[in-house]
């Protein structure tokens, strides 16, 4: 099948992408999870924004005690080892499992994550750790426990207007097993 006819839009910043949300649009970046929602016409947006291009979606960044991944870091730049440390490791042999790597090319952690599915090894995983969300929206920047995130099947904490933009979690010592 093919998608239904929609718009796309290109977000100029992070403060405009709630509200092209807030105005119907569906978020998208590695689109290996809406893709075939589009052509199955199990989801039939009006508007996609397009999220790739905004700075720090995508990458691996340390703060602290905590490594940030960007919601938009593909599941083959974790395989490759994107996640310093021992963490970086663990999430390396989870990612390495995920469908083939064509999908791990285009996939995203936070798209994964987002989309809620129960079936899939991000949403299984992630609560794991006991980091959290960063959650942006119309009011600004909030934080969700990972295990708190997923609230159903398909379902999650995110409001329509918002939009995950990273995983936090904390460092592992190098004992960790």
């Amino acid at each position: 099948m093919k998608p239904a006819p929609f718009d796309d839009a290109r977000p100029a910043d992070w403060p405009a992408a709630p509200a092209l949300l807030a105005a119907g649009a569906r978020p998208v970046a590695g689109g290996q999870s809406l893709g075939p929602m589009l052509n199955l016409r199990v989801a039939t947006p009006e508007k996609l924004a397009d999220l790739r291009h905004l700075p720090g979606y995508a990458g691996v960044t340390r703060r602290g005690g905590a490594i940030r991944i960007g919601a938009g870091t593909t599941h083959a730049a974790i395989e490759d080892g994107a996640v310093p440390g021992r963490l970086g490791a663990i999430l390396a042999g989870v990612a390495w499992r995920i469908a083939y790597r064509p999908v791990r090319n285009r996939g995203t952690i936070g798209g994964s994550l987002a989309h809620a599915d129960p079936a899939a090894d991000w949403v299984a995983v992630l609560p794991c750790f006991h980091g959290e969300a960063a959650v942006l929206g119309p009011a600004g920047e909030r934080r969700v426990a990972l295990d708190r995130f997923v609230t159903g099947m398909l379902a999650t904490a995110l409001a329509p207007e918002e939009l995950l933009l990273a995983v936090e979690l904390p460092v592992l010592p190098e004992a960790t097993r």
